[in-house]
């Protein structure tokens, strides 16, 4: 009698991740970097004419390994020159007069979000401090909607973590970032931590495009703090279900910039 207990059914990672392997990619990267490998007949024509005919014989894995290496350099490029945008404009300054003498001021310095410069990988990810917003925890006013949502009734962090991700998308800013809500493991990790992280892809936008999406964040997490009235947080949530259902329109000339899918890959 065999009492090997049988080994558990292996977790479904693939279903929940790449799904699997494109076989027509496959074969596309197979052939760029050995070559095509045609028929003997073929071969051997080819062969007979080599002296007089060059034939792509692929990239071989040096070849490979060079177009890899300047794709590492392209990346880091532009990580490096989104890093220093985000790292210029990571504080919010206030600035408020001192009764006993208007002509000093005190200046108050709070950090929007705090990130580390990436090691490796394409991708940024910010700890926004969404509780530093002067609307955290604030109570919805009844005038904020028509038909007032008794399930939110505080601006909490999911609330405006999804207010700032349509508010970003709206002129002058047009920037998708990515929430950390989707990258969430379970529903109970997203309502408690999820929310108040980011993405940020540098791999997706051109060089071009990289400091404008980098200061247009930035621009628009200064603007979202500025914001007092619960009502335009109400306005920009009741906006999402809309946003979703169209996509988000693709880019054309002049329109969002991506800093983020609208998918977790």
């Amino acid at each position: 009698m065999n009492l090997t207990p049988s080994p558990p059914h292996p977790p479904r990672v693939t279903e929940t991740s790449s799904q699997q392997p494109s076989g027509f990619v496959q074969s596309l990267v197979a052939e760029l970097v050995i070559g095509s490998q045609p028929s003997a007949l073929t071969a051997f024509v080819r062969a007979r004419a080599a002296h007089t005919t060059n034939h792509f014989t692929g990239w071989r894995m040096d070849g490979w390994v060079r177009w890899l290496e300047g794709l590492r350099g392209v990346y880091e490029r532009r990580m490096i020159q989104l890093c220093r945008i985000l790292d210029a404009g990571r504080h919010s300054f206030s600035l408020s007069s001192l009764d006993s003498n208007p002509d000093w001021a005190l200046v108050a310095s709070a950090p929007l979000y705090t990130f580390s410069f990436p090691r490796g990988g394409m991708f940024i990810w910010l700890r926004l401090h969404l509780e530093s917003h002067p609307l955290f925890n604030h109570p919805f006013s009844s005038s904020c909607s028509s038909s007032p949502d008794q399930h939110l009734p505080i601006i909490d962090g999911p609330t405006l973590s999804a207010a700032l991700t349509i508010f970003l998308t709206t002129k002058p800013y047009l920037v998708l970032i990515a929430g950390g809500g989707m990258f969430s493991a379970t529903d109970e990790i997203r309502q408690a931590t999820g929310w108040a992280y980011i993405r940020l892809c540098f791999a997706a936008e051109s060089d071009e495009n990289i400091e404008a999406s980098g200061k247009g964040f930035v621009e628009g997490l200064k603007a979202f703090w500025e914001i007092r009235d619960g009502k335009v947080i109400r306005r920009l949530v009741d906006m999402m279900p809309r946003a979703e259902s169209e996509g988000m329109e693709q880019r054309e000339e002049g329109s969002r910039l991506r800093l983020a899918e609208w998918v977790g890959c």
